[in-house]
Parts: structure tokens; C-alpha cells; sequence
């Protein structure tokens, strides 16, 4: 019985798979990730633990290797650690990536046997995107349903009441300058027609002085024509009376354009 113990542990100590190495290599869409054995092993389908995180687990296998590999993360390599866990016979290895998201792709090979674990990076599952756009997205039904109920309650009167008595006083502190200027532009502007009507006034003014000088000219350079070619003394009589009432009707009007002027000072 001994004899056959032994012969059952050295046979199956010789058909125990051992794991030598492990390599990883970056590719152009996929990480590879190999795991070389003396001879040919077994493994599971890998299993997902969350964000860059999975595992293998070999049956019947051993490892004179660490019990953690870490590697140094650069964009040629994106493995950050494998963590190899010993119970039994049972060995599991832990993969630890740099990016989050990723689906796995894995076979054998052999003449080096070989266990290859291709991880392939992926956008995040639309899954997982949802309760992301749920928090930038409004508010639920029931959210929204109750404040369109409190609203004509109470809200209106306190908010109305608030927004009255606070903002009343800088307006009207402020509005009282800017009155004080429009009435001042207003009496500019309603001064500014009185003195363009007086200018107006005083220019019409200076026409008709102006036309009267002219006539008076005209009718003195007249008369002396009229003395020079010899005109009778009748003629001359009704001249100058006409004369007189010319410098009459000057006079009354030279003594309007001064009442004018008076009144417009």
C-alpha cells in the first residue's frame, strides 16, 4: 500500500503542470499576457473582478515564481501587476491593467506550452454610461411634480414680498441722479429752441433794417436826380412828402424792432 502511495504521488507529481515564465507584450489593438509551463496545463475561462482587474485560476499547477510580479506601466506596457496566489494544486493568477475597460480572448499553444490571455481595450458598456447621463439629466417626475404644487402655495407671497422691500431702495437712489440729469438735458434742450428763435428773430430783424437802408438810399439818390435834371417844385413837393411819410413809416418801424428787442432783451 505504501508502494502504491508513492507511485500515485510521483505520478501525479509528474503530471502536475509547472509555470516558468510570465510575459507580457503590447500590441497594436490588444495586450498579450503569457503564461509558459513545463508542461501542458489546464485553465478556466478568466473571470472580470471590475475596472482592469481579472483572473485565471490553473488546475493542477505549481510555480517556483514570486508571488507578485510588478511591472513598471508605460504606454508599451500596460500590464501593471500579476499577483500568483498557491492553494494546493489549484493556481490562480490576478491581472492588474492600466486601462479600465477590455474583453479577453484566450487559448493554448503548444511547443512551449503555453496559456495566452488577450486583453482587447473597449469603450465603456452603455450600461454603465446610463447612470452617468442620470446624474447630469433633470429631475424625476415626482421631483418636478411637487414644486409646481408648493409653488402658488407659499412661494409667490414670501418670494413677492422679499423681492419688494429689498431692491426698492437702491432703485430709487439710483433712478434720483439719473432724473435730475434727464431734467437737466430738458431744460438744456427747451433753452436751447428759445435762444435759436431769438437769433432767428434778431436776423430778421437786421434784414429789414438792412432792406430800409437800401430804400432810404434809393430814394435820397433819387431825388437827387430828380434836383439835377430839373424837376418841377410840384413834383419835388410830393416827393419829399412822400419822403416825410417814408421816414414816418421807418421811424414806427425802428420803433418796433426796439420794442422787440426789448422784450427779447
Amino acid at each position: 500500500m505504501i508502494a502504491a502511495l508513492l507511485l500515485m504521488l510521483q505520478s501525479g507529481g509528474a503530471h502536475a503542470a509547472n509555470l516558468k515564465y510570465v510575459r507580457t507584450a503590447k500590441h497594436q489593438d490588444f495586450t498579450r499576457i503569457v503564461f509558459e509551463f513545463q508542461n501542458p496545463a489546464q485553465f478556466k475561462e478568466p473571470v472580470i473582478h471590475g475596472k482592469g482587474k481579472f483572473s485565471v485560476a490553473f488546475p493542477d499547477s505549481t510555480t517556483v515564481l514570486s508571488q507578485q510580479v510588478i511591472y513598471k506601466t508605460t504606454r508599451i506596457q500596460p500590464v501593471h501587476s500579476i499577483e500568483l496566489i498557491q492553494k494546493g494544486t489549484l493556481l490562480t493568477a490576478g491581472i492588474k491593467l492600466t486601462f479600465p475597460h477590455f474583453k479577453l480572448k484566450t487559448f493554448s499553444l503548444p511547443g512551449p506550452d503555453r496559456v495566452v490571455i488577450d486583453a482587447y481595450l473597449i469603450t465603456p458598456p452603455p450600461e454603465e454610461d446610463v447612470p452617468e447621463e442620470s446624474l447630469h439629466a433633470g429631475p424625476s417626475s415626482k421631483e418636478l411634480k411637487e414644486p409646481e404644487t408648493k409653488k402658488p402655495k407659499v412661494i409667490p407671497e414670501k418670494s413677492s414680498v422679499k423681492e419688494t422691500k429689498v431692491p426698492v431702495s437702491p432703485i430709487k437712489t439710483q433712478s434720483a441722479p439719473a432724473e435730475n440729469a434727464t431734467q437737466g438735458r430738458q431744460k438744456q434742450a427747451e433753452s436751447l429752441p428759445s435762444t435759436g428763435e431769438n437769433y432767428n428773430l434778431q436776423t430778421y430783424m437786421l434784414v429789414l433794417l438792412n432792406l430800409l437802408t437800401i430804400v432810404i438810399i434809393l430814394l435820397l439818390g433819387f431825388n437827387l436826380l430828380k434836383k439835377k435834371s430839373g424837376i418841377d417844385s410840384e413834383h419835388l413837393g410830393n416827393i419829399s412828402d412822400s419822403l416825410k411819410t417814408g421816414n414816418e413809416s421807418i421811424a414806427a418801424i425802428d420803433a418796433m424792432i426796439n420794442k422787440e428787442f426789448e422784450k427779447h432783451d
